[in-house]
């Protein structure tokens, strides 16, 4: 269950994640050389759990099924935006979002022990608004791994195969010049708030395309002359 593990994630925290995955096993020495390089790229609060995450998987040799779960969280979230909402409501009770978890977690059916303890952690921190953001971060180092670069695409509406194919070209031309075999993968989701348009979240790179942020700037241009 997720109560039963918060107490004890919450006393030993990082120390209890190295235990956890020497416990767990050893991998290959070349495995945590890797963890710990491709760790160097993570930041901010989803950089740090992601990279607790990752570390742990490789040592424990269990990156691809620890990534097989995170990659189901991940699609259910994105394709059921009103289970993130839900955890990032401020007015709902913790123990409200804790079941929500644990529904989440067996809807994605999530077998690794890592990524439920991972889901503990951010419950008994207070940090499930990072959700996405922690996902996204893990995967975005094992695209890297791989030869290839996650983006994710927010719009108003859904975007054609002609659209995200465009997209994709434009951001490989734009932020890989240099790198004529790099790929960008597109990440999809949904936010009826954005009125039209679409944001574009590459690594640090920020871009909003949305008809909201031109709404705001409008209304902000207006306001000032007054």
């Amino acid at each position: 269950m997720v109560r039963s593990n918060l107490g004890l994630l919450a006393r030993y925290g990082a120390a209890y994640w190295r235990r956890l995955a020497t416990s767990a096993g050893s991998a290959a020495s070349a495995d945590a050389n890797s963890a710990v390089a491709a760790t160097k790229q993570l930041t901010g609060v989803a950089g740090r759990y992601a990279g607790s995450l990752l570390r742990v998987a490789m040592k424990a040799n269990q990156l691809n099924e620890v990534h097989r779960d995170v990659d189901a969280l991940e699609r259910l979230l994105r394709e059921n935006p009103r289970i993130e909402e839900f955890l990032r409501d401020p007015t709902r009770s913790q123990v409200a979002k804790q079941r929500a978890l644990e529904k989440l977690l067996d809807a994605a059916g999530v077998q690794t022990v890592f990524v439920r303890r991972l889901l503990d952690l951010l419950a008994d921190n207070r940090r499930l608004s990072h959700v996405s953001q922690v996902l996204h971060s893990f995967q975005s180092v094992i695209a890297a791994q791989r030869g290839s670069t996650q983006a994710v695409v927010t719009s108003a509406v859904p975007l054609t195969e002609w659209q995200l194919a465009l997209l994709r070209q434009r951001l490989q031309r734009r932020f890989y010049p240099d790198m004529p075999d790099a790929r960008v993968d597109l990440i999809t989701r949904i936010d009826r708030d954005l009125i039209g348009g679409f944001t574009v979240q590459l690594g640090d790179k920020f871009m909003d395309l949305s008809l909201k942020s031109e709404v705001r700037r409008l209304r902000d241009e207006l306001a000032q002359q007054v």
